[in-house]
């Protein structure tokens, strides 16, 4: 769905969907850049675990001319961009990494207990909300070369779910940006 129109006049429009792809199933993460729309299944058998990638913007001819990245186990549930990586959640305690034009999954770390939303800070730091061991970790996403990596508690917050970067703004202050997200989620949730 993408909005349009300076004075928050919305218009919506379905980009891509289950009646239009068959490689849309209850997609749980979403992220895009400037170029491409990126999705996780978690739902129709054969396609749980993918992540897809489809063009930001794409006519109905191309509706079909979407890329399964990586094909993993069990549900993917979050995912994020931070550079040229793709970083995805599951629910076995694993957070994968695919590079975005493709290729196989690595293993980022398997540390985890319920992984679950991940989001990059724009310089180079990847947060992922853990809601089974009740924190935010974060690692250095701006890999050249996918490998495991040393992930840090951040925060600890009871049934962490999701991350997100509030503004550009916050660069220099990320961290606390992430933290103050995740913890108003929590009171409002």
């Amino acid at each position: 769905t993408s909005c349009g129109g300076l004075r928050g006049d919305a218009l919506r429009q379905v980009v891509y969907g289950s009646n239009s792809t068959n490689q849309v199933s209850s997609p749980a993460g979403v992220a895009a850049d400037a170029f491409a729309v990126y999705w996780a299944n978690t739902q129709a058998s054969g396609q749980v675990g993918d992540v897809v990638r489809g063009l930001e913007r794409s006519t109905a001819a191309e509706k079909e001319n979407v890329t399964v990245l990586p094909r993993v186990s069990t549900a993917a549930l979050g995912v994020c961009l931070a550079m040229d990586n793709v970083y995805f959640t599951q629910t076995d305690r694993r957070l994968y990494g695919v590079k975005k034009a493709g290729g196989s999954a690595v293993i980022v770390t398997d540390r985890f207990m319920k992984p679950r939303g991940c989001a990059w800070d724009g310089i180079g730091t990847v947060y992922v909300a853990d809601q089974g061991l009740h924190a935010v970790f974060s690692f250095a996403g701006g890999m050249r070369d996918l490998s495991p990596a040393q992930i840090t508690k951040t925060v600890e917050l009871e049934d962490a779910f999701d991350v997100a970067i509030y503004s550009q703004a916050f660069r220099l202050r990320s961290g606390i940006a992430v933290v103050l997200l995740a913890a108003l989620v929590r009171l409002i949730g």
